[in-house]
């Protein structure tokens, strides 16, 4: 966690840790690498559970035709758009997208970066856009409700994610479930969502060149792009279903209850 959490985080683990680790009969890991930090804080190998993720609904989260069109944007209908949903914090990179979209667009400049979120780097993300020309190619929206976001997500063509610090951000995992190809930050838990280079492309955190590369890569091989969403779909479906989800929470709770 980024400070101050991480500052809550350890006060907690000291004051509160053993009583947690002396009484609780089941430890749940949310991401395959919450098993060794356990173990680090000195939780009982035999009670570490099985990964359980948060789920979606997979069901409202699916593949469709858009009912939103890049012209809503006053984009052109064959521009392509790379959505990134995030905070617009400094731990979430949206000034390396911003950066790296200045080289997407010398190789494809109908390119279209969308973002959807807000925070306090709006004004100083707005200007870096405008500094770097692309005052045109960028566009800052706020809140959606859930079915436009699932608009959003199967409008675009990629869904990025560059953040510096991030955990197991849920704008990747509807993206899966809506089979949109990713190109995200080899940070956190990302590669529980994302497989590199079987459903999209991960890089390593704050590197603009890779970004734009991995970006330009999934533009220039539409096919490859769409096996990447399709075994997106797939893993979402398998790992991420909120109903699967939740019959393995209640499998460790009948299990511990007897």
């Amino acid at each position: 966690m980024r400070f101050p959490g991480s500052a809550y985080q350890r006060a907690f683990e000291s004051i509160c840790g053993p009583f947690v680790q002396a009484h609780t009969k089941k430890f749940i890991p949310r991401t395959t690498r919450a098993r060794d930090y356990l173990l680090s804080l000195g939780a009982p190998e035999d009670r570490i559970g099985h990964w359980i993720p948060t789920g979606i609904d997979v069901d409202a989260f699916v593949p469709r035709q858009t009912r939103t069109s890049r012209a809503d944007f006053g984009w052109p209908e064959d521009s392509p758009v790379i959505l990134l949903v995030g905070r617009l914090h400094r731990s979430k990179g949206v000034d390396l997208a911003i950066r790296a979209m200045k080289q997407v667009t010398r190789s494809h400049p109908d390119a279209r970066l969308l973002v959807r979120g807000s925070g306090p780097e709006q004004n100083a993300l707005v200007r870096l856009a405008n500094d770097l020309g692309l005052d045109g190619s960028v566009r800052f929206i706020g809140r959606k409700s859930r079915e436009a976001m699932i608009d959003l997500y199967n409008l675009a063509d990629v869904v990025l994610c560059t953040s510096r610090v991030d955990l197991l951000p849920f704008s990747l995992i509807e993206a899966a479930a809506c089979g949109r190809p990713a190109v995200a930050s080899d940070v956190g838990a990302i590669r529980d969502i994302v497989v590199d280079g079987r459903t999209g492309v991960l890089v390593g955190g704050g590197d603009i060149e890779g970004f734009s590369t991995a970006i330009c890569s999934l533009l220039d091989t539409p096919d490859l792009a769409a096996s990447m969403g399709r075994a997106a779909r797939e893993r979402a479906e398998r790992c991420f279903a909120m109903r699967l989800m939740a019959q393995r929470l209640i499998e460790v709770y009948r299990d511990v209850a007897s």
